[in-house]
């Protein structure tokens, strides 16, 4: 049911149609989170695929947050060299450029990973 979900969010996400996509994502994550826990490389990609809207409608604060969520449960889980972990540092830093922010995103993402 999650993957059913999570696919009809995928289909709103490419139309732009964000606010939708956003609704069928936290529904999959609902039972992704219920069922395989937060820690779970399959949830860590949920939260990656909302950080993406988020980053879309430029909410960059908020997308930020689910990124690195993701990004610790994959660097927890896969290891640092894992094309997961590597496509979600790297779908994060595009969204980084696109804020605008001043500190390099190395400095950054350092900072974050030190962060509770």
């Amino acid at each position: 049911t999650a993957a059913t979900y999570n696919n009809i969010a995928v289909v709103y996400d490419s139309q732009g149609d964000y606010d939708k996509a956003l609704e069928w994502y936290f529904k999959a994550l609902e039972i992704k989170e219920a069922a395989l826990g937060k820690n779970h490389p399959s949830t860590a990609t949920t939260y990656e695929n909302i950080a993406s809207v988020y980053g879309d409608q430029r909410k960059f604060d908020d997308a930020f947050a689910l990124y690195i969520k993701a990004y610790r449960v994959y660097l927890a889980k896969l290891g640092a060299e894992h094309p997961n972990t590597i496509s979600c540092r790297k779908n994060m830093q595009i969204d980084y450029k696109a804020a605008k922010r001043t500190q390099p995103f190395e400095a950054w993402i350092a900072e974050q990973l030190r962060a509770s």
